[in-house]
């Protein structure tokens, strides 16, 4: 029935929406170490040039 599929469906939604959640908090954690890594290796250049 309908119904059941639609309760079927929501049950399973949280777990979508989980793993959305995190994938994006992956792409946003993995940016994060590249930008520490660039920015850092960018300060250690201007020390060696100073």
């Amino acid at each position: 029935s309908p119904h059941k599929l639609f309760q079927r469906a929501y049950y399973n939604l949280p777990r979508v929406l989980l793993l959305i959640m995190d994938e994006q908090r992956m792409q946003i954690f993995v940016q994060e170490q590249i930008m520490e890594l660039t920015t850092f290796g960018g300060a250690r250049d201007e020390d060696v040039l100073h």
